[in-house]
């Protein structure tokens, strides 16, 4: 048996929050659980389709081959939008290994059609993840404005104020990180550049962020706007929205701040995430709201995407 936690992001029907909220099993499916008690709330077992409400601790366990790794959200002639679970990657072109799975190729196998990537979610974080139906949409949608709501539940009180928090993200090959002293670089390369114009030297155009340098990092700007949601015990509940998101933009501003995602080993401590008994970061996906003015996509301005 392989057992799952999350947080209820809404007020419900045990059986509606476990299907829209972690993509994995039909209705029959969790009405076994609930018969021979697999499903805890709040850490007590229930056997009844009970109401919980937001913020609820929901427990279960099931075999692991009756998993599914994602429930369809939408779907029309341009995209489809799928709900992911934990565990999986999402582009088949990250692929370490032949034979390892992706969102990708099992999104095209139950639809029998050729789909491109358009948001990458890490492979444990869950969530909405777009797929484009044709190449040409997968640009228009890389053109347009794309606001991605999180829900993050991090180590401690969040005693920051709610805001849009803006930094300069380092990426290296085995990690992205916050770089306090980037834009101190930058100033003193601006002052070099002048010096050498002076000097009559030619002078090529480059600005530092989004280009490779010497210690072969990229480096990006970022903002990442931060709501509290809800103060627990030991954790607060966040709501993080991004814009043009970069790889391990929420997870690693949020350590930089100081306040890891709960069950991010990467970007946290190891032994304290160990107090919550999770190897899962609490980080899901969960609102999509879009803003083109291309003709094509502006109907989906219009279309509310959520679980």
């Amino acid at each position: 048996m392989e057992k799952h936690n999350f947080t209820s992001p809404k007020d419900g029907k045990v059986s509606d929050i476990i299907l829209k909220s972690y993509a994995f099993l039909s209705y029959s499916q969790i009405q076994k659980m609930l018969r021979q008690k697999d499903i805890k709330v709040n850490g007590k077992r229930v056997s009844q389709n009970v109401n919980i409400y937001f913020g609820d601790e929901i427990e279960f366990f099931c075999e692991s081959s009756k998993i599914k790794f994602f429930n369809l959200v939408y779907e029309d002639n341009n995209i489809v939008v799928v709900n992911k679970r934990h565990g999986i990657i999402v582009s088949s072109a990250d692929k370490q290994k032949s034979d390892e799975l992706s969102l990708q190729e099992q999104v095209e196998s139950e639809l029998n059609i050729p789909l491109y990537p358009y948001n990458r979610l890490d492979m444990n974080t869950s969530g909405l993840v777009v797929f484009a139906k044709r190449e040409n949409i997968l640009k228009l949608l890389q053109l347009g404005e794309v606001k991605k709501h999180y829900f993050a539940e991090v180590v401690g009180d969040f005693n920051l104020e709610d805001g849009v928090y803006y930094a300069t993200l380092e990426k290296t090959a085995g990690k992205s990180y916050i770089n306090p002293k980037i834009k101190q670089k930058e100033k003193n390369k601006a002052k070099n550049n002048k010096k050498s114009e002076k000097n009559g030297k030619k002078i090529q155009k480059n600005n530092i962020f989004e280009n490779i340098i010497e210690n072969k990092s990229t480096f990006y700007e970022i903002k990442t706007e931060i709501k509290v949601v809800e103060r627990k015990e030991k954790t607060t509940l966040l709501e993080v929205i991004i814009e043009k998101g970069k790889t391990h933009q929420i997870r690693a501003h949020l350590a930089h701040l100081g306040f890891p995602i709960v069950g991010d080993n990467k970007y946290g401590k190891k032994t304290v995430n160990a107090e919550f008994k999770t190897k899962k970061q609490k980080l899901t996906a969960f609102k999509l709201e879009f803003n083109f003015q291309d003709k094509k996509l502006k109907y989906l301005n219009d279309i509310d995407i959520s679980i």
